[in-house]
C-alpha cells in the first residue's frame, strides 16, 4: 500500500522489485503495472492533479524501479492508470482505502521452447517426449524456468500479505493459447 496522496515506493517494495525484476529477466514477456488509488480526492495545488494521476506516477514509479536493474527491455514495460476506478474494498474505512492504494503487476512470462504439432494430445496437452527430438536438457531448462519463476513469486508473496499472486501457464503455438496448468 502507498500512504495518502503518495506514489513513493517503500525499501521494501524496491526490494520486491529488484526480485521481479531478476526473475522476469529470463523470460521475454510483457510486464504492464497499474496504479490505483482510493476516492479520496487530492488537495488542490499539490503534487498532483488528480487521482488518476497520482495512479500513473504510482505505476510509472515501479516501472522505474524494475528498469533499474537492466534486466526487462524498457520496452516490455507498461505503466497504466486507473485511478479510484477499480477499488478492491469500499473506500469509506481506513482499511479499504489502504487496500485501494495499490500497484498490480501482470507479468506475461514467455519462455520460448519449441513445441511442434506431434507434441499436443487429443486434448491439447503438450507431451513433451525427448524420443521426438528434444533432449532432457531442453526439457530441464523449461521445467526449471518455470519451477523458479513461480518459486519467487511466491517468496515475494511469503513477505507481504497484501501480495497476491495469480499464476497458470499458458503456450502459444501456431498464433494459438493454450493453457497448460497452474503452477501452484
Amino acid at each position: 500500500a502507498f500512504s495518502s496522496g503518495s506514489a513513493k515506493l517503500t525499501k521494501q517494495a524496491r526490494a520486491i522489485m529488484q526480485k521481479i525484476a531478476k526473475v522476469s529477466a529470463k523470460g521475454a514477456g510483457q510486464v504492464n503495472v497499474s496504479g490505483h488509488t482510493d476516492d479520496v480526492p487530492l488537495i488542490f495545488g499539490g503534487q498532483y492533479r488528480d487521482n488518476w494521476d497520482l495512479a500513473a506516477a504510482r505505476a510509472s514509479s515501479v516501472v522505474q524501479e524494475l528498469s533499474k536493474a537492466n534486466t526487462i527491455p524498457s520496452e516490455k514495460l507498461k505503466a497504466i492508470s486507473f485511478g479510484e476506478t477499480k477499488p478492491l474494498e469500499q473506500n469509506d474505512t481506513r482499511e479499504g482505502r489502504e487496500k485501494n492504494r495499490r500497484i498490480e503487476i501482470e507479468i506475461k512470462y514467455w519462455y520460448f521452447f519449441l513445441i511442434k504439432d506431434q507434441d499436443m494430445d487429443e486434448e491439447n496437452n503438450i507431451q513433451l517426449n525427448s524420443e521426438e527430438g528434444y533432449s532432457p536438457e531442453a526439457i530441464a531448462n523449461l521445467e526449471r524456468a518455470i519451477e523458479e519463476f513461480a518459486e519467487t513469486m511466491l517468496e515475494i508473496k511469503s513477505e507481504d500479505a497484501n501480495i497476491k499472486v495469480f499464476e497458470s501457464l499458458q503456450i502459444t503455438q501456431n498464433g494459438r493459447k493454450r493453457r497448460i496448468g497452474d503452477l501452484a
